[in-house]
Parts: C-alpha cells; structure tokens; sequence
C-alpha cells in the first residue's frame, strides 16, 4: 500500500510539476484562497519564483478583484470552472490574459490552471482593429465609387436629352446599362463586407 501511494504521488506529481499549463494548489479561506503551491509554468505566468507564491492571496493577481470574488462564489455553488478568461497581473505590473479552470478537491482546496493566451488575445485585438479598419475604407471607398456612378449616370442621362442620333443613344444605353450593373456589383460588397463583421 505505502509503494502503491508513492507511485501515485509521483504520478500526480509529474503531472503538476511537467503540465504546459500554470498549476496552483489553493487553500480556500473564507471567500479568497491562499496559494499553497505553484508548479514553475504557474509561476513564470506570474513573474515570480514557485517559493515566493507560498501562502499569497491568489485574488491578488486578478486585475478585477470582483471578478475574482466572483470566481470563488461561482466555485462555491458549481465546484468547477472551466473554460473562463481571466485578466492577471504579473509582478512587473503587466497584464496576462489566461485562460484558467479549477475544480475543488478534498480538505478544503482547489486545483486552478492557466494557460497564457496573451498572444492569442492580442492577435484577436489587432485582426478586429485591422477589421474595422478595412470595413471603414472598404465603406468609403464604396461611397465614392457609387457617387461616381451617379454622376456618370446623370451625364448619360443629360446626353439622352441632349443627342437625337439613333446611333449616339444606342451608345448612350449601353454605357447606362453598364453603369446598372456596375451599381448592383458595388452594392453586393456591402454584403459581404457585413459577412466578417460578426461571427457566422
């Protein structure tokens, strides 16, 4: 039995100490927890060495204290978390975006892991402002090449008036055709413009 617990330890052990993911082994106390330990990945997330988290607050590294009271009541009725986005403050005041889950164990602690996806965030940040800013030129450009069209078109229409050719209004109505068409196609971008503006 005692060989069969140390195997076990070990096991669990390489899974805290090796995991991609920030692990912390947290003490519930009252409506925060206090760290009990950190595996490395965890604490480089945090900035700091694995022994210096011992016995920290973890609502500390949030940088929404009501978000972090609201996880603990979330644990409190649910036992689990899973999947949430949280803001954390590194120790040289940096901002972490993580994506952390938790689930509650025996004795009164949990297991939290987080996974750094500050990069993902920022890539997300940085492809919606291209977006925007895409959408804003592709919006102004259509704009000025719809007026365009209209002048074109109030000329072919002046020139209609104007020219009693059968050949020349031949020519008149095949330019107004084309500018119709020109006018339904610019007018299909907006379609799909608006397509990347929100999730399919």
């Amino acid at each position: 039995l005692s060989l069969h617990l140390k195997e076990e330890e070990e096991r669990y052990r390489g899974l805290f100490e090796y995991s991609e993911a920030g692990s912390f082994l947290v003490r519930l106390e009252g409506e925060d927890g206090r760290i009990e330990e950190a595996n490395q990945r965890g604490a480089a997330l945090l900035g700091y060495p694995a022994d210096r988290l011992a016995g920290r607050p973890i609502s500390e590294f949030w940088c929404d204290r009501d978000a972090a009271k609201r996880f603990f009541e979330r644990m409190a009725r649910e036992k689990q978390v899973s999947g949430q986005e949280v803001a954390l403050k590194r120790a040289d005041g940096k901002p972490v975006q993580a994506l952390f889950s938790a689930g509650t164990l025996s004795g009164g602690r949990l297991i939290l892991t987080l996974v750094d996806i500050t990069e993902r965030k920022n890539t997300e940040d940085a492809l919606r402002a291209a977006n925007e800013k895409l959408n804003l030129l592709g919006g102004l450009t259509r704009s000025d090449l719809l007026a365009s069209v209209d002048r074109i078109s109030r000329t072919l229409e002046g020139g209609e008036r104007q020219f009693s050719d059968t050949a020349m209004l031949h020519f008149i109505h095949t330019l107004q055709d084309l500018a119709r068409s020109l006018r339904r196609r610019i007018e299909l971008t907006r379609d799909y413009q608006d397509l990347g503006r929100e999730p399919p």
